[in-house]
């Protein structure tokens, strides 16, 4: 009962969290806007600081048996909810989501203090994948610990465990910031703002659920294959939210 109770999943639920972006990823959704637009995530994959004790982290390569596992909790969190596209404004004004994705990048890299070389990038690279995949390469996050609020819209996956979808959500200037480097400027996590749960919730919900022997769900076996996987759009949408 106790190895119960103390279980922590390896997968992040939404809340507040500290944790560190491993990488940046792309990924186009598989439907597009009524325009025909094509839809991209900027996904984050986080990971929080090591957590030690009984934790049992994910493999960094599921399909590897020797693979290291992470320390801390990880996460597959969406920049936006409803991600990036081309399309126009309720009042007419042109929106480019590649712009957009490269502003997201930006306010980021503000955030670690990163600004001037973000800049310099950006005259350099023309396009959006090219601007992700030399953030990857940089290492300028790795050692960047950041304050989160992480929503979710939470799915039934195939395994009928209710899983989280995350993603982050919106600033302003009332509820805060979605990340931060102080826990003051943080938006505050409420459950009644944070959380969409399925209609038909399943008896089993949650990332994973507190075991006799924890093993990995299949939200976390999906995260373990997919992180790390940066700058390239992923096939496998077994478990996807989309």
């Amino acid at each position: 009962m106790s190895d119960q109770k103390n279980y922590i999943p390896a997968v992040l639920p939404s809340g507040n969290h500290k944790a560190k972006i491993t990488s940046f990823e792309l990924r186009e959704r598989p439907f597009k806007t009524k325009a025909g637009n094509s839809i991209i995530d900027l996904v984050l994959n986080l990971e929080t600081e090591p957590i030690g004790g009984n934790f049992k982290g994910l493999k960094k390569d599921s399909t590897n048996p020797a693979s290291e596992v992470y320390l801390g909790q990880v996460a597959r969190v969406k920049y936006s909810e409803w991600g990036f596209s081309d399309g126009m404004t309720p009042g007419g004004n042109k929106i480019e989501g590649d712009k957009e994705i490269l502003k997201s990048l930006k306010s980021l890299c503000i955030e670690i203090g990163q600004l001037k070389w973000f800049q310099d990038l950006d005259e350099k690279l023309p396009t959006v994948a090219e601007a992700v995949k030399a953030v990857n390469e940089s290492g300028h996050f790795k050692d960047h610990y950041l304050y989160w609020c992480l929503a979710s819209r939470q799915y039934v996956n195939k395994n009928n465990y209710a899983t989280d979808d995350l993603y982050l959500p919106k600033y302003s200037k009332e509820a805060g910031k979605p990340f931060s480097k102080k826990m003051d400027d943080l938006i505050k996590y409420n459950s009644t703002n944070h959380l969409m749960k399925p209609k038909n919730a399943p008896a089993n919900t949650g990332t994973a659920q507190p075991k006799a022997d924890p093993g990995q769900t299949s939200m976390e076996m999906n995260t373990a294959d997919n992180l790390g996987k940066s700058n390239e759009f992923i096939d496998n949408n077994d478990d996807l939210p989309f």
